[in-house]
């Protein structure tokens, strides 16, 4: 284990009740995101918020040394959590993030033949869209194949 988690895991769980009272996984992870952002001092990372810092987070983590602390909490500072979440996203990938939302269906058992075969259907339809390739890809792995006739 690294820096402060290792401290306070040799401390107990006395120290971590009162200060965490959500309880010692979330403080663990606290203690995490805050061992790979060792450049910026704590109250300043405490000021961004648990969110921003687990973004800045993942940006100092593969870079280790070379994370350019400054500039990245000057982004966090001055942006929303959505936006740096985007820049994050295009600083890690080199692509834009694209939003997406959750959606969900209540179905019953006797529909579920009639709308696997409509999604079979649809992976077989030549589609401009980019996420044809994971409904072509997923419908081959989950159903063995699209069936003919």
């Amino acid at each position: 284990m690294q820096g402060a988690t290792h401290l306070i895991l040799g401390a107990g769980s006395s120290f971590l009740v009162p200060k965490f009272p959500d309880g010692r996984r979330k403080a663990y992870y606290l203690m995490s995101i805050h061992d790979h952002l060792k450049q910026i001092p704590t109250p300043e990372i405490e000021d961004l918020g648990w969110a921003k810092e687990l973004e800045l987070a993942k940006v100092a983590r593969p870079e280790g040394q070379g994370f350019n602390s400054a500039v990245w909490l000057d982004k966090a500072k001055s942006s929303s959590k959505q936006e740096l979440k985007r820049e994050v996203y295009k600083h890690l990938t080199g692509e834009e993030y694209e939003p997406y939302e959750m959606v969900y269906f209540k179905l019953y058992e006797s529909q579920l033949p009639m709308v696997e075969r409509a999604l079979l259907v649809a992976a077989r339809l030549p589609n401009p869209f980019p996420w044809d390739g994971y409904l072509s890809a997923g419908m081959k792995q989950t159903a063995g194949g699209i069936p003919d006739g």
